[in-house]
């Protein structure tokens, strides 16, 4: 770490100025400026650039572990940090005793409700994809109380789209770590009031975008059933669910409170009048592609038509050790951030 003991001899004489005269207060005065300047100095050639190489690499370890695919680009950038944080990466990963599953930064969680809805299934979350996963679901309530199996693992992976947006915040972040090490070997050659108040506004963007980034993992999606009713049809239909969930079932993957959250919502359609739209299925409890069709067409018509009610939910919650790890680094990184920006106070 930055030593500043070296500094400490430029530090002036413990002198009241009531018992100097004019020459000698100018000479204190000279002095103290030289110490401030020559501490200044320090900070903007050491300080910065030692922070700004350890959240690099923190950065790039994270970015690593959310990233369902190679970072090829990122690794020709930042050749010594990427290495670094490599590095980093496998002693994260051997500090804990479960570790991440293959080197990619998979894993396989398991999950089971424990309430009167039966969800239960496995799921393998790869960066910020859900790449194979077996669901099952099965009310009293709902689908004649049969069972009803779908799984995930064609060419169309299920998105958890707060992982992937924390990996574009810290990805921001990085390149404004960048751009805040360049203003510093810049400043540092012939410093002033506009300088460092560029400087104080770059690493403001180091903070944001590592503040939103933690906002993903803690706080609940907003897109999901019910507040966002025809995105969250829309996403049982797509290729990602085989065979496809019926349109009185939604299953959402999320995160919240670091942790990963599996809902599941049994649904009853309501006619405009509040009756009951009876649903015809097989001997499976599946719904013939005819009335699917016919039903998805009533929910797309507009919400204020849409009329739904829940018959049954489950909820299960999965700690995932990527999610946990990339939040305490991330974490980590905010505090260095700030305790930087301390330091740039005193400019």
């Amino acid at each position: 770490k930055c030593d500043m003991d070296g500094l400490q001899t430029l530090s002036p004489l413990a002198r009241t100025q009531s018992n100097l005269g004019i020459p000698e207060r100018e000479q204190q005065i000279r002095l103290e400026n030289e110490f401030m300047n020559a501490e200044k100095l320090w900070i903007l050639t050491n300080e910065i650039p030692f922070v700004c190489r350890e959240i690099q690499i923190i950065l790039l370890c994270c970015l690593e572990i959310l990233s369902p695919k190679t970072m090829n680009a990122l690794k020709r950038k930042y050749p010594e940090a990427y290495a670094a944080a490599q590095e980093k990466k496998k002693e994260l990963e051997t500090q804990s005793a479960e570790g991440l599953d293959e080197d990619r930064g998979s894993q396989l969680l398991a999950f089971k409700s424990e309430t009167n809805a039966v969800l239960k299934g496995q799921l393998r979350l790869e960066g910020w994809n859900v790449t194979t996963a077996e669901i099952m679901l099965q009310s009293p309530k709902w689908n004649k109380n049969l069972t009803f199996k779908t799984t995930v693992g064609g060419s169309v992976p299920l998105k958890v789209q707060q992982i992937h947006n924390a990996y574009n915040h810290l990805k921001m972040a990085l390149t404004s770590v960048s751009d805040l090490e360049i203003a510093a070997a810049a400043t540092a050659k012939g410093f002033n009031r506009t300088s460092i108040i560029h400087l104080t506004r770059i690493l403001s963007e180091v903070s944001k975008s590592l503040r939103e980034a933690l906002e993903e993992f803690l706080m609940p999606n907003k897109d999901v059933f019910p507040e966002n009713l025809v995105s969250s049809v829309h996403s049982t239909h797509t290729p990602v669910f085989q065979p496809p969930l019926p349109p009185d079932a939604i299953i959402e993957v999320m995160l919240s409170n670091k942790e990963v959250v599996i809902n599941a919502y049994c649904l009853q359609f309501l006619d405009p009048t509040g009756t009951k739209v009876p649903t015809s299925r097989n001997s499976h409890g599946v719904m013939g592609q005819h009335q699917t069709s016919i039903l998805i067409g009533q929910i797309f018509k507009g919400r204020k038509k849409t009329m739904m009610e829940v018959l049954d939910q489950a909820t299960v919650r999965c700690k995932a050790l990527g999610v946990t790890l990339v939040y305490e680094q991330t974490n980590e990184s905010y505090r260095l951030a700030a305790e930087l920006m301390d330091k740039l106070a005193l400019f």
